[in-house]
């Protein structure tokens, strides 16, 4: 293998380690590289191209439940902040220091 070939399996190899995390989520540390010519590399990227709108639905679906949830959570949350600000008005500081005596 020439140098200029050499540098282009080593751009590849790149292509192919941070495409196959994207589709993947993980790294591809159990593929040998060193092994695989040249057309092998286009036709995995190729390959992984191919999945690649599929895992980004996916992950546009999922962000779109996440942020769904942060909402109703959030809601809940200042729901809850309210009704406790109604009952501290309600019931003022003091009121129920006897409580605290019988504690």
């Amino acid at each position: 293998m020439t140098e200029a070939e050499q540098q282009h399996h080593q751009v590849l190899c790149e292509v192919v380690w941070d495409l196959y995390k994207d589709v993947n989520g993980f790294r591809p540390r159990h593929m040998d590289f060193s092994s695989m010519s040249i057309e092998t590399l286009h036709d995995l990227i190729d390959s992984l191209d191919r999945e690649l709108p599929a895992v980004i639905e996916r992950d546009r679906e999922h962000l779109e439940w996440l942020e769904e949830q942060y909402a109703q959570d959030l809601a809940a949350y200042e729901a809850r902040q309210q009704e406790a600000r109604e009952l501290e008005a309600a019931y003022p500081y003091g009121e129920f220091e006897y409580l605290e005596q019988v504690a």
